[in-house]
C-alpha cells in the first residue's frame, strides 16, 4: 500500500498538472483573442479609408490609454485583492469593445480614434492582468509560467493565420464573432481554476 505521504505527493502533482493545463488553454485562447485586434488593426483601418497619419495618431493613443488603464487596474487589484473577478470583467469588456470595433466599420475619425484607444489600452491591460492573476498562485505558478506563456505565443501564431482566413471568407464582422467565442472559452477555463490558498484563507477570515 502507498503511504499517506506518497498519496499526498501524487495528489499535489496532479493538482499542479491540472493548473498548468488549464492555464495553458487560457493563455492560448486569450492571446488568440488579443491577436484578433492587433494583427488586423492596420489592414482594417486602411480598408475603411484612413490615412497613414490618422492611423499613426490612433496607435499613439494606445500608448496613453495603456498606461492609464494599467494604473487603474493595478490600483483596483491591490485594493480589493480580487484578481480573478477583475480579469474576467476585463476580458468581457475587452471582447465587447474589440468586437464592436470590427463589427461596425465607421469612417468618422474621432469615433475610430476612441475605439482604437479603448481597444488597444484594454488589450495591453489584459497582458499584465492575466500574468498578475497567475502569479497570485505562488512559487509553483511562477516556475511554470514560461511553459504557460508559451501557449499564449502559440495561440497568437495560430490566430494570425486563422483570422486572415476569416477576413477573406466572412470579412471583418467574422472577426468579431471569433473574438467573442474566444472570450467565452477563456472565461470558462478561468472559472475552472480554484482560488489560490491565500484568497481562500482571507475569505474564511471575513466570515
Amino acid at each position: 500500500y502507498e503511504s499517506s505521504k506518497e498519496l499526498k505527493e501524487k495528489k499535489s502533482h496532479s493538482i499542479k498538472n491540472s493548473f498548468v493545463i488549464k492555464n495553458s488553454i487560457i493563455y492560448f485562447f486569450a492571446y488568440f483573442l488579443y491577436c484578433g485586434f492587433f494583427s488586423l488593426l492596420v489592414p482594417y483601418l486602411t480598408h475603411i479609408g484612413f490615412t497613414p497619419s490618422q492611423r499613426g495618431l490612433m496607435q499613439a493613443l494606445i500608448a496613453i490609454t495603456s498606461i492609464l488603464f494599467q494604473f487603474f487596474y493595478g490600483y483596483l487589484c491591490d485594493k480589493y485583492k480580487k484578481e480573478k473577478k477583475f480579469i474576467i470583467i476585463l476580458l468581457v469588456i475587452t471582447s465587447l469593445v474589440c468586437s464592436a470595433f470590427y463589427m461596425y466599420p465607421m469612417s468618422l475619425f474621432i469615433i475610430q480614434l476612441i475605439f482604437v484607444g479603448l481597444s488597444g489600452g484594454l488589450v495591453y491591460t489584459n497582458y499584465s492582468g492575466l500574468d498578475n492573476w497567475v502569479f497570485t498562485y505562488g512559487e509553483d505558478a511562477r516556475n511554470k509560467f514560461s511553459l504557460i506563456r508559451t501557449f499564449g505565443s502559440v495561440g497568437w501564431t495560430f490566430a494570425s493565420v486563422i483570422f486572415a482566413m476569416i477576413v477573406s471568407k466572412f470579412s471583418y464582422p467574422g472577426v468579431s464573432i471569433a473574438m467573442f467565442v474566444c472570450m467565452i472559452i477563456t472565461i470558462s477555463f478561468i472559472l475552472l481554476v480554484n482560488e489560490p490558498v491565500e484568497v481562500i484563507v482571507i475569505e474564511k477570515n471575513k466570515i
